[in-house]
């Protein structure tokens, strides 16, 4: 089992070393630590994913809190959830959370329902502008990507299922272009699309549980 920390700074101008003293107190190398000095708000950061591409089961993965990782509840989330189907040990230490324990999931389990209520309120908000924004003749809409629907299908249950991780999901999506069809998109990207798919078939996350709205199963 290998050991590994990342630590997350918003700026170059910001200093690491509370986190790196973190990463000292559970005993990880210096090769074995990934800095980033960018937003929380973008997932899609270059060792932050070159550790995620790093992690092997087995492996223990040590955040000094939960908004080193990101600041979008949902994804963190997600990307935690996809760690521990892996068979990796998420730690984060502030917070006094192990994932894989009874107690860390427990209290991940909390933090899951919370960010369902903060996307469902995000929604009605959204709504609320859209349709004000209708109303003044000022809504031009948003492209989203064009995506397969039966290819979308087919990976977002399997994912749901568990059985495919968030990578080899995200590389199978197939989507078209101007010139044609393409594969493959980045995590984050894979993340929009899922919840997405997850508004039009009325599936919910709770804890680590995936639900099926049964008015929307049903076709209602």
């Amino acid at each position: 089992m290998a050991v590994y920390g990342y630590v997350r700074v918003s700026t170059v101008q910001q200093k690491e070393d509370r986190q790196l003293e973190t990463m000292k107190k559970y005993g990880i190398p210096d090769e074995n630590i990934f800095v980033d000095k960018l937003s929380g708000k973008n997932m899609n950061r270059a060792k932050f994913q070159e550790l995620l591409q790093k992690l092997q089961k087995g492996d223990r993965v040590v955040f000094s809190e939960i908004s080193r990782m990101g600041r979008n509840t949902i994804e963190v989330l997600n990307t935690t959830d996809d760690l521990l189907k892996r068979g990796v040990d998420v730690v984060f230490d502030h917070e006094g959370i192990n994932a894989t324990t009874p107690t860390g999931k427990a209290m991940l389990g909390m933090f899951s329902t919370f960010a369902q209520l903060e996307r469902d309120l995000m929604l009605i908000r959204q709504k609320e502008g859209i349709a004000i924004a209708k109303a003044n003749g000022k809504y031009k809409g948003r492209k989203h990507l064009e995506t397969d629907k039966d290819n979308l299908d087919m990976i977002c249950n399997a994912y749901i299922k568990g059985d495919l991780t968030v990578r080899k999901a995200a590389a199978a999506i197939t989507y078209k272009k101007k010139d044609g069809v393409a594969v493959g998109v980045s995590i984050p990207t894979f993340y929009k699309i899922l919840d997405n798919w997850m508004i039009e078939n009325g599936v919910k996350k709770v804890g680590y549980m995936y639900t099926v709205d049964p008015e929307v199963d049903d076709g209602k």
